[in-house]
């Protein structure tokens, strides 16, 4: 069910009157599914047809945008940003999204007798174009890989999303490269199955190898693996956590059992941050790359190692961007930031196409 909160509040008062501000909320069974900036973001994705379009024009970070999307998501128990299928990409509102927006526009104008869709676009600039886009997991050797293009004249922008909103943002038209870890538990694969399943509607997309990492569980105190679990599930253990889509986020889920210990809503978006986390207090346990327990002095609980792939779509491959990505992933450069990096090796077929089948002896 959902209900209307009107609220009031005041700006500023020049020469005995005042000027104030109505804000009007959309809750849902006692959640807040939709305000003006949320509902602002929406309108400007359906009218740009593209989410990393609309973030420009707010000026707000690409994984703020994802989180106020998911968040809307979540409320309503479906989808109201989906991709545009085709090569052309972008992204647009579900009906759900539109009904949302409508239900929005129609009541701001009640309260406030001013048009939403006016308001909603006053003061802001127009598509402020950018670089080729980065957008999926976080890793300390992707983020120089990157510095790297950059200072070689190839103005990357990199935006630390998680490997399934990386994914998305590919479809979506979005982002160029997406890097994504993503574990199937049914198949024991990486990344192949989530891929394969995203090309469908004419969405051509392809799987490129990266490189493989070490992650475990990083803590201040040498424990078992089970007795960290135990502490976890048992409340005694501090979490922190990685953001919801993200690969580590996944692992961790699958850690938990459904167990909510202190700290699952402490949120962090790199796996720098979750060792700096741990080791400064903030938390007792958290899941990283063994390089980043390691820089923080963390003592380390080995998991798995998994692979670390990068997704593009297939007419992207011949671009001077993703060519000039492609050779630095292949070079001796690499190769030796890998054999140098703690908990990270590089497998023979790194930077190639191995999905699908059909391109995976011409990457």
């Amino acid at each position: 069910m959902f209900a209307w909160f009107v609220g009031g509040c005041v700006l500023g008062c020049l020469g005995g009157g005042c000027e104030g501000r109505v804000e009007v909320v959309l809750f849902c069974c006692g959640r807040r599914v939709l305000d003006f900036e949320s509902a602002r973001l929406l309108l400007l994705v359906e009218r740009l047809g593209s989410l990393l379009a609309a973030c420009r024009v707010v000026g707000l970070a690409y994984s703020r945008c994802w989180e106020r999307v998911a968040r809307v998501e979540r409320v309503v128990g479906v989808r109201v940003v989906v991709s545009r299928r085709g090569a052309r990409g972008g992204s647009r509102l579900t009906d759900a999204g539109r009904w949302l927006l409508r239900e929005y526009s129609r009541v701001y104008r009640r309260v406030t007798g001013r048009c939403f869709e006016e308001d909603a676009v006053a003061g802001v600039g127009g598509v402020v174009g950018g670089g080729p886009v980065y957008a999926g997991s976080h890793d300390v050797l992707v983020s120089r890989l990157f510095g790297r293009l950059r200072d070689e004249g190839v103005g990357w922008e990199v935006y630390w999303v998680g490997s399934l909103k990386g994914l998305a943002s590919v479809v979506l038209g979005d982002a160029v490269v997406a890097g994504v870890h993503l574990f199937n538990p049914s198949t024991g694969r990486y990344n192949v199955d989530y891929v394969a399943l995203e090309s469908v509607g004419g969405v051509d997309l392809v799987l490129v190898r990266g490189f493989e990492r070490l992650q475990g569980v990083a803590l201040r105190e040498r424990m078992g693996l089970g007795e960290v679990l135990e502490g976890l599930r048992g409340g005694r253990l501090r979490l922190v956590n990685r953001n919801p889509g993200s690969g580590t986020r996944v692992l961790i889920e699958e850690l938990l059992g459904g167990a909510r210990p202190p700290g699952y809503d402490y949120v962090v978006y790199s796996h720098l941050e979750a060792a700096e986390a741990v080791a400064s207090g903030r938390g007792d346990v958290t899941v990283c790359v063994r390089w980043a327990a390691e820089a923080y002095g963390l003592y380390f609980i080995p998991l798995r190692w998994e692979r670390f792939d990068f997704v593009l779509r297939r007419e992207s491959l011949g671009s001077g961007p993703v060519s000039g990505f492609l050779e630095l992933l292949r070079s001796d450069w690499f190769r030796g930031l890998v054999s140098s990096s703690s908990g990270y090796r590089l497998p023979a077929d790194a930077g190639r196409v191995v999905w699908p089948r059909d391109l995976s002896g011409n990457g």
